[in-house]
């Protein structure tokens, strides 16, 4: 399947969409961080070209807005995890077509996705480094998720083009994780030899302290949306959270404060609030769970969970919603299920002799299985829904934009700010993955202006603070930023 970049849609009006990307290409819409940061650093980027990677919700757009205010000349490609589509993600779409050439893949089941994103990251390659190349321009990536610059080193149709690449800014732990190791989108064991640097701001303070409680609300908030979709509730009912990272506690609070009870697993975890149980997801789903979010950005529920849930479990139904950033956490629960769909004895194998496995694709709440298990008294049946299809849930519904612009902005700022300042540090840098502590240990004087804003993290939320008249002396003490000091 060749991808060709998304064409402009020149006859639809946006005037009712600007509350999402505003009234023309050079507005950055409730993020006022990022736009001093824009106007500071305007032409910054002139004669270079970034492939940005985003997941195609309104802050995303600001950063392209920021970085083409800055000079770039972008190339975007739009992840894929919407479900149906309305009027102003199709204006979002065109908002970044109209700042360059933008790929807009559409993977048709989630078993796709991940072919269907490589393929289309790989066209996207192509294209700027062919376009670099022949107006003897450089480029670099920013994304979010880790998929540009682990396949620049791991296709070898694509390293020809590492010469022309500067390096890469990315934006979330597993990227990072895809960056550092071989083990795309799995469990992080085997290095990776990088040929270029990259910058992280996952372990930001910003973002370990300050963005997690917003993104967990949103998180909520989008699975009560799909839930009522499916005529569901979430108040009392158990709810597992696998992964206790700074996300899962994030998330465990604002789930209890939904009224909902709170069961936590995570391999490694030490400790935990002393008001939530431990267990692990085979006894979770034993127990009768109702939803298990998952929150480990690798596999988090596989065959084991999966079987005891069909045959032990006292609930007919269980929910499983992501709060990855990426299609992972259920990748093996929908290669198990779409097996048995189609081939009697991986049904069989699954939930015993004359079982059967029926998918049903429900674009406004999922991905829905229905097994029906055999016994010597009849049958029974089980249903298990993959909210958003198994793409991360505050991505999925037709409405959402993630967490709010506001309360992104410190953060976005900050991956705009290490993309600025790369191409003049980038020299200075080895061929490896380079996170705030390791900018903050450079001299300062080698320092890029915009990695100095970068770095001065406490800087950046006094400011979100006063420009959201939040007191900042409180709000510090309450997001915990002073015990996560650099």
């Amino acid at each position: 399947m060749k991808v060709e970049p998304q064409k402009k849609v020149s006859d639809f009006a946006l005037d009712e969409d600007n509350w999402v990307i505003g009234n023309d290409d050079s507005d950055i819409v409730a993020m006022p961080l990022l736009a001093h940061a824009a106007a500071e650093h305007h032409g910054a980027l002139t004669g270079l070209k970034i492939l940005y990677i985003n997941h195609a919700i309104s802050d995303a757009l600001m950063v392209a807005r920021a970085l083409r205010g800055a000079g770039a000349e972008l190339v975007n490609v739009l992840v894929p995890y919407r479900g149906i589509e309305d009027r102003s993600h199709h204006a979002l779409s065109q908002a970044f077509s109209a700042l360059g050439p933008t790929y807009a893949p559409a993977p048709q089941h989630p078993s796709l996705f991940s072919a269907v994103m490589a393929e289309t990251v790989a066209a996207a390659i192509v294209h700027i480094a062919d376009s670099a190349s022949a107006n003897g321009q450089q480029w670099m990536i920013v994304e979010d998720g880790g998929y540009a610059f682990p396949a620049l080193h791991d296709n070898p149709e694509l390293t020809i083009h590492m010469n022309s690449c500067l390096g890469a800014v990315e934006h979330t732990t597993r990227g990072r994780w895809n960056y550092e190791y071989l083990e795309t989108d799995a469990a992080p064991k085997t290095p990776r030899t990088l040929r270029r640097p990259a910058v992280t701001i996952s372990g930001s303070r910003l973002k370990t302290t300050h963005e997690a409680g917003y993104v967990a609300q949103a998180l909520v908030d989008e699975c009560h949306w799909l839930l009522r979709r499916d005529h569901q509730f979430l108040r009392h009912r158990k709810v597992m959270i696998i992964g206790y990272g700074r996300v899962g506690r994030a998330l465990a609070q604002a789930l209890q404060r939904a009224d909902a009870s709170i069961t936590i697993h995570d391999n490694a975890l030490v400790d935990t609030d002393a008001d939530l149980m431990c267990s692990d997801p085979i006894s979770a789903v034993e127990d009768g769970a109702f939803l298990v979010f998952g929150a480990t950005g690798t596999s988090s529920f596989g065959y084991s969970a999966l079987e005891a849930f069909i045959m032990r479990s006292p609930s007919p139904i269980l929910y499983l919603a992501s709060a990855s950033s990426k299609a992972i956490e259920f990748a093996d629960v929908v290669s198990i299920l779409d097996q048995a769909a189609v081939d009697n004895n991986a049904a069989i194998a699954l939930a015993g002799p004359g079982s059967t496995v029926l998918s049903h694709l429900d674009p406004e709440v999922g991905l829905r299985y229905t097994i029906t298990v055999s016994t010597p008294s009849g049958s029974r049946t089980r249903t298990l829904v993959l909210l958003g299809k198994g793409y991360p849930v505050i991505f999925y519904p037709a409405h959402t934009h993630g967490a709010p612009n506001r309360a992104m902005d410190p953060v976005m700022t900050q991956l705009f700010l290490a993309a600025v300042g790369l191409p003049a540090a980038c020299l200075r840098l080895t061929a490896a993955v380079h996170d705030i502590n390791d900018l903050i240990a450079m001299p300062n004087l080698g320092l890029p202006a915009s990695w100095k804003t970068l770095v001065d993290e406490e800087s950046l939320l006094i400011r979100w603070c006063e420009e959201n008249n939040i007191d900042w002396s409180e709000y510090r003490r309450e997001i915990g930023f002073d015990s996560n000091c650099n």
